[in-house]
């Protein structure tokens, strides 16, 4: 039996153990390749070329989503199951545009995580049910054609809009997301500008009424 190579990206050790313990049930014959960056990332898909990544979105070296984009232009034809702690629906939309497989978010119970590990290695698709409606249908009381204003935004100003609505400094946003301070006020400008909003509250609202927040267990 051929062995199965799985990539995963993830910065939390018990969370990577996790995950393997729960694949090795699943699958027997694997052999996984870790890392912690997106850098990592690109490097060990070209080496190993696996047949599966796991890949959370906020790795050691800033977000991830780069080094997706690139890795499936490279590999079109890797599975690729995204397990992260950022809000599932606008992320989601994006990323199945790009070509990933899975999206889970690390709210999820152990046995919602091993239903979409079973589903994500025998190639099926996966979205946890509870934010399907939430990904593909409109808000309650919006207007048939109107259109989300989170969804103009880049992946990057949707990193940088989450981590501001959960009160984290222009300064920190720019450590995090591995880029510059001056960039990321850039970033927030360009997303208070295509959001129509001036500050943090309005932004509070509006995911209100976008209903994007996730749902707390």
């Amino acid at each position: 039996m051929e062995t199965t190579k799985i990539l995963i990206a993830e910065d939390h050790t018990l969370i990577l153990k996790g995950i393997k313990n729960i694949i090795r049930q699943i699958k027997m014959d694997v052999e996984f390749f870790e890392t912690d960056n997106g850098a990592g990332l690109l490097s060990l898909a070209k080496q190993h070329q696996p047949k599966f990544c796991i890949i959370d979105l906020n790795l050691t070296d800033g977000i991830a989503i780069t080094s997706i984009e690139n890795l499936t232009k490279l590999f079109p034809e890797v599975n690729i199951l995204i397990y992260t702690s950022f809000p599932d629906p606008l992320y989601a939309k994006h990323l199945f545009r790009i070509g990933i497989h899975g999206f889970l978010n690390k709210k999820a119970s152990e046995e919602d995580l091993r239903e979409a590990l079973t589903k994500f290695l025998n190639e099926e698709f996966f979205v946890s049910s509870e934010f399907l409606p939430r990904i593909f249908n409109q808000p309650q009381g919006s207007k048939k054609g109107s259109i989300n204003p989170f969804e103009l935004l880049s992946m990057k100003e949707l990193t940088l809009i989450e981590y501001l609505k959960d009160g984290i400094s222009i300064k920190d946003i720019a450590e995090k997301m591995a880029i510059k301070s001056n960039t990321a006020a850039t970033y927030k400008k360009r997303a208070f500008q295509k959001l129509n909003i001036e500050n943090i509250i309005q932004l509070h609202t509006l995911y209100t009424h976008h209903q994007l927040e996730v749902p707390q267990e």
